[in-house]
């Protein structure tokens, strides 16, 4: 009885807790069927309701507007939407946790995801012009994006004898993916398993980089299948929602 006392004074002191074990147990029920397609769309089906009556429930509480668990929330709930930039705005408009280096971070990482590396890096300058804290952390990662860039930019400078128009460089021509792959290298051959060869490497697993312009399959075997997997983009196609493999693909998304 006194247990349900005190749980009961903290969720009056603090009514976004009972929204949060709500979502918690959702996110767990996802991990649980992570092997049953069925189960866990409806599970996470589940969590965008639940994470959108929280918002709607809390957004213009003054008590969360800079409590780093609603935060949480508004970037699960950014995940989960389909306009990421409207939510974005909202979460501006709103004025929650802008002094917080996580907002910065996590919207830039998932803008670089999907290529957009311009609006990523005035993300980032936005969080830095307001001191978000942790203030460092916020800087590091802005300088590990700007290397990022950098590394990219290299391999596309304007080199000689190249077959870009103007004398600039082709992006997809074999010289400049090959250039960029050996400066690359050292930091690939860290990884077990990696083996730099271009030849038929039977028995073992398959790791593809994608370009951005998709995969050729007349390169592989006509029976070849692949497994997708989206790591930190916010895109995922049916096949990899369902974990079904695929000898097709198909995107006219920009950056994909």
């Amino acid at each position: 009885m006194m247990k349900q006392m005190a749980v009961d004074d903290t969720t009056m002191d603090d009514p976004l807790l009972p929204h949060l074990w709500s979502i918690k147990g959702a996110l767990d029920k996802i991990d649980l069927w992570k092997n049953k397609n069925e189960e866990k769309q409806e599970e996470e089906r589940n969590v965008y309701e639940l994470v959108s009556q929280c918002i709607q429930s809390f957004k213009h509480h003054p008590l969360y507007r800079n409590d780093i668990r609603f935060l949480k929330i508004w970037l699960l709930y950014m995940d989960l939407s389909g306009d990421h930039t409207a939510v974005f705005n909202e979460i501006q408009l709103l004025n929650i946790c802008l002094d917080k280096a996580l907002l910065y971070e996590s919207y830039a990482l998932l803008l670089e995801a999907m290529g957009l590396m311009s609006q990523a890096n005035a993300v980032y300058q936005s969080g830095i012009s307001r001191n978000a804290q942790p203030f460092g952390r916020l800087n590091n990662a802005h300088q590990s994006f700007l290397h990022r860039m950098h590394t990219i930019v290299a391999a596309c400078q304007q080199l000689p004898n190249m077959d870009g128009e103007n004398g600039y460089v082709n992006p997809w021509s074999i010289s400049v993916i090959k250039n960029l792959l050996q400066k690359m290298n050292a930091q690939l051959s860290k990884y077990q398993g990696y083996h730099a060869t271009s030849k038929s490497y039977s028995g073992k697993g398959l790791c593809l980089v994608d370009w951005g312009r998709g995969i050729d399959l007349q390169l592989f075997p006509n029976d070849v299948k692949f497994n997708g997997d989206c790591r930190t983009s916010g895109f995922r196609c049916v096949q990899m929602q369902e974990k079904k493999p695929w000898k097709y693909q198909a995107c006219c998304s920009p950056g994909m």
